[in-house]
């Protein structure tokens, strides 16, 4: 029964529909009654049996497991993220298991010392796409003003989607006429950004551009991306760095508020992305070398050395794998020979 109701996704209080309790009389009349709490905990049961099955199969699989993770938003929405494990197991078959499945909340961490700004630009569209009249009348107001390419049209951002900002407020700067408009129009649109608030949503949005088209780039499906990651990641240490000193000082606030947060993770990562990036026969040591003394002219041969030293551990530690499977092959092979030989004429 439980498991009719995790594959067809059913609710617990399925189990104490009549015909399905006649239908369990029918096939046993001497079956005990199932109530939505029995139902629930052995949908419970499952699940930990299901997770205690998972575990074993990762601590016996041969290979390195690599982590993913891709962010989903409802129609309400709201973002969710998945973690799903990839190993090829001992039969050389790639599996996928998905580890973990829940609710994120938006992670604008540098973008809320420009929350007004980008609040204002967000109120003026939701209030266009309320209703149908004032769709109508933003129309008009598109089409008096002129020379506005309205193809792209007026876009929402996503909270759980940083990037999707950047796409909000690139649609809406081409309508600042528009809207200018629309408050002549209409005398309850009060969500119009001021002109000091429209020159710092374009400022924003400049500065979120190339962070825009870098993410887009990680994204990507349909080529390989790890030995991309270095590169790009380097170059928004290099865009932070750049915008630190910028003379807007919300820009600046926002720019620092981000770097935090990215220091916290290139120091974890870079050694295992600089290591993607030597195995690119295009770029090797020479891109590590350059990147690094551009981001500390100090220490960067050290850096560059823990790169070499850890190369080599995982050098040898596949060596040492790919030696002991030799050796096992090997000797399996003289046993067969052995036997065969035992059983010649």
């Amino acid at each position: 029964m439980a498991m009719a109701i995790i594959e067809h996704n059913l609710p617990y209080s399925f189990v104490e529909y009549r015909r399905v309790r006649e239908m369990l009389l029918i096939c046993n009349p001497d079956v005990n009654e199932y109530t939505r709490n029995t139902a629930v905990n052995d949908v419970g049961n499952v699940y930990l049996d299901k997770k205690m099955e998972l575990k074993q199969q990762l601590s016996r699989s041969p290979s390195r497991i690599c982590l993913t993770s891709d962010c989903w938003t409802a129609y309400t929405v709201e973002g969710y993220i998945c973690i799903t494990a990839h190993f090829v197991d001992r039969n050389w078959k790639l599996n996928s298991k998905i580890l973990a499945f829940c609710k994120i909340e938006p992670p604008h961490t540098g973008l809320k010392a420009a929350s007004t700004s980008i609040q204002k630009s967000r109120e003026s569209i939701k209030y266009v796409k309320q209703s149908e009249a004032r769709r109508i009348l933003f129309a008009k107001c598109v089409e008096q003003v002129g020379g506005i390419d309205d193809s792209v049209g007026l876009k929402l951002d996503v909270p759980t989607r940083w990037n999707s900002i950047y796409v909000m407020l690139d649609s809406v700067m081409k309508y600042q006429r528009a809207f200018g408009s629309l408050v002549l129009r209409d005398k309850n649109f009060i969500s119009c950004p001021s002109s000091e608030k429209w020159k710092r949503g374009e400022l924003i949005r400049d500065f979120l551009a190339p962070f825009y088209i870098i993410t887009n780039l990680f994204f990507g499906s349909c080529y390989p991306t790890s030995n991309l990651y270095f590169m790009q990641i380097w170059k928004i240490e290099r865009l932070l760095k750049i915008h630190e000193d910028c003379d807007d000082l919300i820009l600046k606030d926002m720019t620092l508020r981000m770097k935090v947060k990215f220091e916290k993770y290139w120091s974890d990562y870079s050694v295992i992305l600089s290591i993607v990036v030597v195995l690119d026969p295009r770029l090797k040591f020479d891109l590590i070398n350059f990147c690094y003394e551009k981001s500390d002219s100090i220490g960067w041969e050290n850096k560059v050395n823990v790169v070499k030293r850890k190369m080599h551990q995982l050098f040898k530690q596949y060596d040492n794998e790919i030696s002991l499977v030799s050796t096992s092959t090997s000797t399996s092979s003289s046993s067969q020979v052995q036997v065969d030989s035992s059983h010649a004429p």
